[in-house]
């Protein structure tokens, strides 16, 4: 466990470093602030440790607590108040992707039978309903870790049943999309999107200002590979790059839309290993070790949960900078430390990782 924390050190302090090249100084303080919730956790790991307190199952029975009340906030939103997407009074973003977040750990609860007998038709529902509330959030990256995580559960828990039932989720899912307007709309307007900008003809839609983005994003890092542009400054150099006409984006956005490229651009390659070590590297191997042993349903859910939390924030992240959004990087810290820290309570191979 040392190591995973030693690793979130590291990534702070390589981002911290690239605030050398820092213009916008204000900016990059405020990005620095959002990671301090990375050594929230390690107060949290050793308080549940100390004090033997096992949040777990609080912890799943609020995942399933809150796909309904996720559910009726989406239909408020979009049916009721006829918003185009629900933002669960804050960001569709961040609604959508904790939406998704709950019904897929739910999801894994069911899959490791953490949640059997009544329960059961329980955690379906519960799952349903977030899923349900991440598609009217219109929230695309969301959309897309559900096939993904789904694919892994089934991998990992593979029988010809749980392969049927992949087969209904994905189905299901994507008939749900083509009866509601506004969800088929979001996901039809990917093609249309992308057409636009192979043929020029309008290049700064959703689709096409990621892809603008994503170049503009490769280019910085090629300018300062090691360091960076430096942390809070993507904003200043889209705006450098537009008065220079050297892209053809017309918003001066603060981030890259993907957290990989943008560590990539302002924090460099330091900045993107101690990314990508830290927030999935190190602890996708804890649980992947903890997985190997034969365990309990209970201990069954850690390591699978687990797995699904770090994959599903890293699918969000291909398409959402979510490390700017200082109420997803809280809900990432907490639930793996909640999780890491009854894993590293149980006897398992990996009490020293």
């Amino acid at each position: 466990m040392r190591y995973i924390f030693i690793a979130f050190a590291f990534f702070f302090c390589v981002t911290g470093l690239s605030l050398v090249n820092t213009e916008d100084i204000g900016a990059g303080i405020r990005r620095l602030e959002k990671m301090l919730f990375l050594f929230y956790s390690f107060p949290l790991y050793l308080s549940l440790r100390r004090l033997k307190i096992d949040l777990v199952s609080p912890l799943l029975l609020g995942f399933v607590i809150a796909g309904p009340v996720m559910a009726i906030a989406a239909v408020y939103y979009v049916y009721l108040l006829g918003t185009s997407r629900a933002d669960g009074f804050y960001s569709p973003i961040i609604f959508g992707n904790t939406a998704m977040l709950c019904a897929l750990m739910v999801l894994a609860g069911l899959y490791s039978n953490r949640l059997s007998g009544w329960y059961k038709y329980v955690g379906i529902s519960s799952f349903l309903c977030g899923a349900y509330a991440a598609l009217l959030s219109g929230t695309r990256g969301s959309w897309l870790a559900l096939p993904v995580v789904v694919l892994l559960l089934t991998v990992r828990y593979f029988s010809w049943r749980k392969l049927i039932v992949l087969i209904c989720i994905v189905v299901a899912f994507a008939l749900v999309i083509m009866a509601n307007d506004q969800a088929l709309t979001r996901f039809s307007s990917i093609g249309v999107n992308l057409k636009k900008y192979q043929t020029g003809e309008q290049v700064n839609t959703s689709v096409g200002a990621r892809l603008q983005l994503w170049q503009l994003a490769v280019d910085l890092w090629k300018e300062k590979p090691v360091i960076g542009v430096g942390i809070g400054d993507f904003r200043l150099e889209v705006k450098k790059s537009i008065a220079e006409q050297r892209t053809k984006l017309t918003t001066s956005y603060s981030h890259a839309h993907n957290i990989f490229l943008d560590a990539l651009a302002s924090t460099g390659l330091c900045g993107l290993i101690g990314l990508i070590g830290a927030l999935f590297v190190l602890p996708s191997y804890f649980f992947l070790c903890y997985d190997s042993d034969p365990k309990t349903k209970e201990e069954d859910f850690l390591a699978v949960a687990g797995l699904v939390l770090l994959l599903s924030f890293a699918v969000f992240g291909l398409t959402e900078g979510w490390l700017i959004h200082s109420g997803l990087v809280a809900v990432f810290c907490f639930v793996l430390t909640v999780l890491l820290s009854a894993a590293s309570s149980s006897k398992s191979s990996c009490n020293h990782a």
